[in-house]
């Protein structure tokens, strides 16, 4: 069961990870670096305009798992509507291949500034650590790129192994990765609904990263505004 608020801590053999905003985020934002690429593809535009446009797009699509397979077109949907609010851009497809090759480098990506003192500190004390995330196949050549990679003993996306939060299955595969029981784990993430519910529908215990302060949830649901809480946890 979730830790409630003021519990007494206990050590996990295993910690678990959600990647983006949760390790590390886009920087400075999405909407500058579509404005960016489209700038070089002759096309100026307002990079506030693009981030709410993107917004949009995304919450209006929103999944939690796609295959290999379906991921280039569906991301190849979604920007072609992002830029089709934006007034249209030329030649669009060179546009779309640099900007979906730009989101799997390292370029766009930041750590938190605690991410790899967490880690570190993790496995340092003993504790089996993996990223689990809903996410495409990108996320490898991401976490590598920003140096993640050494740093964890797995990582799980999505779109590879074909189960997205919040169900259980994802966890359950990380369970087995990390050769260590479902009361023996902690996930940590920013999602109430995927990381939070989901990890403990699958008998973790889950701590609800909340950076921007406290947010209202049920009350047995622990909240850390930063990864360093979870270093009285490991």
């Amino acid at each position: 069961m979730t830790i409630p608020a003021g519990a007494p801590h206990r050590k996990y053999r295993a910690i678990f990870f959600d990647a983006g905003n949760t390790l590390f985020a886009v920087h400075p934002s999405v909407g500058a670096w579509y404005a960016d690429v489209a700038q070089r593809h002759g096309l100026e535009c307002d990079p506030q305009a693009l981030e709410d446009y993107f917004r949009a797009e995304w919450e209006q699509r929103a999944v939690r798992y796609l295959a290999p397979a379906d991921e280039h077109e569906w991301w190849r949907g979604l920007v072609r509507a992002v830029m089709d609010r934006a007034g249209g851009i030329r030649r669009f497809d060179p546009f779309f291949e640099d900007l979906y090759d730009l989101f799997a480098s390292e370029r766009v990506w930041r750590l938190f500034p605690e991410t790899r003192e967490v880690l570190a500190a993790c496995r340092g004390r003993g504790a089996v650590v993996g990223i689990v995330s809903n996410w495409d196949s990108r996320l490898e050549r991401i976490c590598a790129g920003l140096g993640l990679t050494p740093q964890v003993d797995f990582i799980l996306a999505s779109a590879v192994v074909g189960v997205a939060k919040p169900d259980p299955g994802i966890f359950r595969l990380a369970l087995q990765r990390a050769g260590v029981a479902a009361d023996e784990a902690l996930h940590i993430g920013d999602s109430l609904q995927d990381d939070v519910m989901g990890a403990r529908a699958a008998g973790l215990d889950a701590l609800w990263l909340t950076r921007e302060g406290g947010s209202d949830g049920p009350p047995e649901v622990r909240q850390a505004a930063s990864l360093r809480s979870v270093l009285n946890l490991c």
